[in-house]
């Protein structure tokens, strides 16, 4: 999923020939908002070098290549959506123009290479007795150690006590010991140390001194630096620390920074260090993932945070709780200003430096004081942008003046800064509204104007109102914080904005029992205590809910049997399990369980149902390779709706 190009971007993938023809048919998960589509062909290359091209096919097609006479082959895809969208390099990349675009291919003739995989020293080692992988004479590596059949073991490397190295890892003048485990693709290098009960998988890479340790992990495209991470946190997505992260903290997307983290979820790239719009610093309890459906998409199962979403399976539906739909308040603070200005604090007219990376909409209704010619103005940094309506209906207003970084009080900066005249009646209603942004550093704006016997001057709350039919004296302020950017488009494009109140409401996830589900990603699974909370409204009496789950056999369960509530762990032979009552079809039912210390315990609307002191195996002695909400790996479909589904990293409490 990390690795699915956004738009315009491609992937090359190295294939094995298998047959005499190859077939690959490509399948993608569809946005139509966002312009989803792709496009694939196979290219061959002959002994001698010579390239071979075959036609390229759109989505729901099927390329082909005959492979007689190739020595390579490759298949390229690449997205190309029909909607093309600037994309800010720096930007949160959960943003809506940033969005990816995973594909599938069901392919025949072919299977893919794993061109990452590091060969086998021949000489300078030996193979580890447990194991079989290769060890440099340099290192040293206890017997009670595991290095897996392809794992390497290389220069002044330690790997001790019951630390594994499985895979294709490589542990390259480092340190690993305790019960810490190096997998997949993964690096750990440069007199780092892994240890505990730590984990480094996927292609993720600890390198320049850094520490990994107690149940912290590194894990897909990530990389940890120069500094400790500790605690269950957590680096993934393609980010890179180079600063010390604890406690509970999420490190994700595209995140490249030297911060001191102890909670809170980062995302984002900047400078050094720094907090970007959209990064929270907040605890938040070991929460890992949280799905609410109360965002529907097209195809993406949506975490809260946005960063480990899931893919929607089957076209599920989304139903919206007619109860639940309310009109709040958009902004984070809504005021009201007594001048056309901004910060707007009358105790410091000249503040210059309210927030950071914010936007805010001034709007209201101007009441001409005579009939004339109008010419308005305005001064900003960063930006703004001024809209007048030809009446009192906000819907015809047009954009009359702007100004990009003009300096306080400077009108004649840029020349778009001055409207040309606009007739206005003495008696007459008209909306006006300010779009306002603001990045780091100063910050500061005000409207003018200007007309027969008026120099120009700030428009003053005598002549607005916040109703069309209201007093005169004030007019609206709302503002958002947390908004990276510095352009008033940053603020229109964020789904929080809206120029009045704004629609919520609940909905779930409603699944049809036969073929219809959503597809986790497997980092979820990949834990040693954990908490699993749903809210539910079952259709019938033997479902899965959840399952982590490898083609050994072994899984984490929750679902029903019966009607019962049941989760389960199953390692090899060895099965432990909680069994709660019999739920009520239909009725909306919040299920928690939880794992710590070999205790495991089952609550069902907050009562607890079922206790096992004698639950010693984790999820993460699993290795789960399909994750899954709303059906198993063999199938046993969920039927009903799933209003939540949380997974925390750490024991929680009712």
């Amino acid at each position: 999923k990390e690795m699915s190009p956004q738009q315009l971007g491609y992937n090359v993938c190295p294939m094995k020939i298998e047959g005499h023809a190859a077939t690959a048919r490509l399948d993608g998960y569809v946005s139509k908002k966002r312009g989803g589509d792709w496009r694939a062909a196979f290219v061959g290359v002959k002994p001698n070098g010579d390239p071979v091209y075959g036609d390229v096919v759109k989505t729901g097609e099927t390329a082909t290549m005959k492979t007689a006479g190739l020595d390579k082959l490759y298949l390229v895809v690449c997205a190309v959506p029909t909607k093309i969208m600037p994309i800010n390099m720096t930007g949160d990349f959960r943003s809506f123009e940033q969005e990816k675009f995973p594909y599938k291919l069901q392919l025949a003739g072919c299977s893919p290479i794993d061109v990452l995989a590091n060969k086998r020293p021949t000489s300078g080692g030996k193979a580890h007795v447990n194991g079989g992988g290769f060890v440099a004479n340099s290192a040293t590596v206890d017997r009670s150690a595991y290095v897996g059949p392809n794992a390497q073991v290389l220069g002044n490397s330690k790997v001790l006590g019951k630390a594994r190295i499985e895979d294709h890892a490589v542990v390259k003048d480092a340190t690993v010991r305790d019960n810490a485990i190096v997998s997949g693709h993964a690096i750990v290098e440069g007199n780092a140390t892994v240890q505990d009960h730590a984990k480094v998988r996927d292609w993720g890479r600890v390198m320049q001194g850094a520490t990994i340790k107690d149940y912290a992990k590194v894990i897909e495209h990530g990389t940890q630096a120069r500094k400790v991470l500790a605690g269950h946190s957590t680096i993934k997505g393609v980010a890179h620390s180079f600063g010390p992260v604890s406690g509970n903290s999420m490190v994700d997307g595209s995140y490249a920074k030297g911060n001191e983290i102890d909670k809170g979820k980062w995302f984002t790239w900047s400078w050094g260090r720094g907090k970007n719009a959209g990064e929270i610093d907040e605890e938040f309890g070991g929460l890992y993932m949280q799905m609410n459906f109360n965002t529907p998409h097209e195809w993406m199962a949506r975490d809260d945070f946005g960063a480990t979403w899931g893919y929607l399976v089957g076209n599920p539906k989304f139903y919206e709780d007619p109860a639940s739909v309310k009109m709040v308040e958009a902004a984070d603070v809504l005021e009201e200003a007594s001048k056309f200005v901004l910060p707007g604090d009358p105790k410091k007219p000249n503040a210059g430096n309210r927030w950071d990376h914010y936007g805010s909409l001034m709007s209201g209704y101007i009441h001409p004081p005579v009939t004339g010619e109008y010419t308005f103005s305005v001064y900003a940094d960063d930006n703004a942008v001024v809209s007048l309506s030809t009446d009192a209906d906000p819907a015809n207003r047009v954009n009359i003046c702007s100004a990009i970084v003009s300096g306080r009080n400077n009108y004649n900066k840029q020349p778009e800064q001055k409207s040309k005249p606009i007739r206005l009646e003495k008696g007459k209603v008209y909306y006006i509204e300010c779009l306002f942004k603001a990045a780091g550093g100063g910050d500061y704006m005000g409207v003018a104007w200007s007309y027969a016997g008026q120099k120009r001057a700030i428009i003053d709350g005598k002549y607005l109102s916040k109703t069309a039919d209201g007093r005169v004296g004030k007019m609206v302020a709302r503002h958002w914080k947390n908004i990276g950017g510095g352009t008033v488009d940053k603020l229109e494009k964020d789904p929080r904005f809206s120029r009045g109140l704004k629609r919520t409401s609940n909905s779930a996830l409603v699944l049809n029992g036969t073929d219809q589900f959503v597809e986790l990603q497997s980092d979820v699974a990949d834990m040693s205590d954990i908490s699993l909370k749903a809210v539910i409204a079952a259709g019938k009496g033997t479902a899965t809910i959840a399952e982590f789950s490898n083609s050994k056999g072994d899984r984490v369960y929750l679902g029903l049997k019966r009607g019962r509530c049941v989760f389960s762990i199953r390692k090899g032979r060895e099965t432990q399990t909680l069994t709660g009552p019999v739920l009520k079809k239909g009725a909306a039912t919040e299920i928690l369980v939880t794992l710590s210390a070999d205790t495991g315990k089952m609550y069902v609307n907050g009562k607890e149902v079922a206790s096992n002191v004698k639950m010693t195996l984790n999820p993460d002695d699993v290795n789960a390779t399909e994750c899954y909400l709303g059906r198993g790996r063999d199938g046993n479909y969920f039927k009903g709706a799933i209003d939540k589904f949380e997974v925390y990293s750490v024991p929680v409490k009712n």
